[in-house]
């Protein structure tokens, strides 16, 4: 194993210092509030005279003791504060992240830079917790004015409060970073987009098994292929192909607005007209090609294809069970105007978010 004083260096700022202050307090806690002195066998042994050895075997064992601590440290941390303030981990960095090169590139700009200080900033202020009820409890005890001791604990809480924060800020850079990172290298694969403007019966085979592989049996229109037929050849929709290694592998299909409406008018009667409006009908990626932003590909050749055509918004009604809505959601910043239990078109088995986005 290669060994590297920048990662040592990382460790002792996240890990061993938390851990050695959060040992400290242990320590003074254990004198203060426990029969026997924990802290005079230690204090006995160091006023001895010490050989060399003696030393060495002390500082490894400090280190060894205060890492140890760290680890507990870093195991509540990242239970105080991730599950409960990290976004869902985006799956794409194993796509993004693919080789050695990418890999040293990640750790440094996102690592390195980030991930360190913000498991050293998260980790000292779990460690400083017990500071809050030590640091009173000490100046009480020796006779400190009262106002004295609360300038004190106050200026605690307060530097507390900036090492929290500052964890919290570092965290969200960190995930910042690092979608960047992921969007500018997933979007470097061998995935690309084609938009049919012409019937093909290729392009029909093809979306046929797209659908019958992403789509449960009761989910699918019982003429799916006279209905895409008729589709691909309506000049009016817009088909949006997926391809990885060009080969098809995802498909978008949106039709206007206000056909949706018609269709839909006994599913939905709340959908009202909207000419400068498209409506996404269906999408889907077979399961072996999603994860590397395919879908992010297709909507953008959608929204963009769009455009050429005047159209200033899309609306469609997005699975919630699969997250399909809240990744739509948290994309665009917009919120569903309504949402349907049980939808005919997931054969009544799962709900449904309606949602109109402004392009």
């Amino acid at each position: 194993m290669e060994f590297k004083l920048k990662d040592m260096y990382s460790y002792l700022l996240s890990h061993t210092f938390p851990g050695l202050f959060f040992g400290i307090e242990i320590l003074l806690a254990l004198k203060w509030f426990t029969p026997f002195d924990i802290l005079a066998p230690i204090q006995i042994e160091l006023s001895k005279p010490q050989n060399t050895g003696t030393i060495i075997a002390l500082a490894i064992a400090s280190y060894a003791f205060s890492t140890l601590l760290g680890f507990i440290l870093d195991g509540i941390h990242h239970f105080v504060y991730e599950d409960f303030l990290r976004e869902e981990k985006d799956e794409n960095i194993f796509y993004a992240v693919n080789n050695i090169e990418r890999m040293q590139l990640y750790t440094h700009f996102v690592e390195d830079d980030y991930w360190y200080p913000y498991e050293a900033y998260a980790n000292i202020s779990i460690a400083m917790i017990p500071g809050i009820f030590l640091l009173p409890y000490k100046l009480f005890i020796s006779n400190v004015n009262i106002w004295v001791t609360m300038t004190m604990v106050i200026l605690y809480i307060f530097v507390l409060f900036i090492i929290v924060s500052e964890a919290r800020s570092t965290y969200k850079r960190c995930c910042e970073r690092e979608r960047q990172i992921i969007d500018s290298w997933s979007f470097n694969s061998k995935q690309t987009v084609e938009v049919v403007d012409d019937y093909d019966d290729e392009v029909l085979k093809d979306i046929l098994f797209i659908n019958r592989n992403v789509f449960p049996n009761g989910w699918q229109y019982h003429d799916a292929e006279d209905y895409y037929k008729n589709r691909l050849q309506n000049k009016n929709s817009i088909h949006i192909l997926l391809k990885d290694d060009g080969n098809r592998v995802g498909y978008l299909h949106a039709i206007p607005h206000n056909e949706a409406v018609e269709e839909l008018k006994n599913d939905d009667p709340a959908m009202s007209e909207d000419e400068n409006a498209y409506y996404i009908e269906t999408v889907g990626i077979l399961p072996a090609f999603r994860k590397k932003r395919g879908f992010s590909k297709m909507l953008a050749a959608f929204i963009n294809e769009s455009k050429k055509r005047g159209i200033t918004k899309f609306s469609l009604h997005a699975r919630v069970n699969n997250k399909f809505s809240e990744i739509i959601q948290k994309k665009f910043k917009v919120a569903p105007l309504r949402r349907i239990q049980k939808w005919k078109y997931y054969n009544f088995e799962e709900p449904t978010d309606y949602i109109e986005v402004p392009i």
